[in-house]
């Protein structure tokens, strides 16, 4: 692949049977970030920047401004036998069964890798060819939720990134690496007009007092009644943000410096 200093996409190639590759209509810039993928699903090499580097950052920079660049050469080592494993449940049913085809994502800042893979029947996820790290970061999405859930070793799971417990994997594989998805904080209410009438489709947002960054939000059904999940334990502005009706939060306070958060 290769890619521009701001990361935007220029050209892409695969290797022949004997290795080589050729990507061509690439633009005369210089700054080019030149990388080779093995196949997303093998586990027998590491990705590579040119030349032999191990991140982005660190990658030597190829031009293009006087003509074509060759002998852009990589050879790929051997990937890591490092590991994690673990379960993903949703803490409904004593962990039986598992949650299937949940996709589980692991990131290392440190070494600006990203790997993922898909839970089977059972819930049970392997993420394999890790590089040494010490600062991984298992998570999954849940759509029901909306809400990304961290694996925390002392809890069944936190929602935010930083109170989650870095990983380093190991050659004999990290195991009972588990996250259950359940959310205990919630906030639930009905919305309803100066007549009585319950309002439908009503946005109803959940902020923690002194972190703008950190909310929820959720619309009315159509009996009026929402319900906030993954709430941190926090006090939270509730509020509703409707385009048709005045602003108001909760307690019938006009103005947040006059609400009970």
């Amino acid at each position: 692949d290769v890619h521009t200093l701001r990361n935007i996409h220029k050209g892409t190639s695969t290797t022949d049977s004997a290795g080589y590759y050729t990507i061509v209509d690439l633009p005369s810039i210089s700054g080019l970030i030149v990388s080779a993928w093995p196949p997303y699903t093998q586990t027998t090499y590491l990705n590579q920047f040119f030349d032999n580097k191990e991140t982005r950052d660190a990658a030597t920079r190829i031009s293009t401004e006087l003509g074509d660049e060759t002998e852009v050469d990589f050879q790929l080592a051997n990937a890591p036998t490092n590991s994690i494993k673990g379960r993903i449940t949703d803490g409904t049913t004593a962990g039986t069964p598992g949650l299937a085809n949940v996709v589980v994502e692991v990131y290392s800042s440190i070494l600006d890798i990203q790997k993922s893979v898909v839970t089977d029947a059972n819930g049970n996820y392997t993420l394999t060819a890790l590089k040494t790290g010490t600062d991984y970061v298992l998570s999954v999405y849940d759509d029901r939720f909306q809400t990304e859930f961290f694996y925390c070793a002392t809890e069944d799971n936190v929602t935010d990134k930083t109170l989650a417990t870095k990983l380093t994997p190991i050659d004999q594989s990290l195991d009972n690496i588990d996250i259950v998805i359940r959310l205990t904080n919630t906030i639930t209410g009905n919305v309803k007009n100066d007549n009585g009438k319950v309002l439908g489709g009503i946005w109803v947002q959940a902020e923690v007092v002194n972190d703008s960054f950190n909310k929820r939000s959720a619309l009315t059904d159509e009996f009026g009644n929402y319900t906030l999940t993954g709430l941190d334990n926090f006090y939270h502005y509730v509020e509703i943000l409707p385009t048709a009706y005045p602003y108001q939060a909760y307690s019938l306070s006009t103005t947040r410096a006059l609400s009970s958060p």
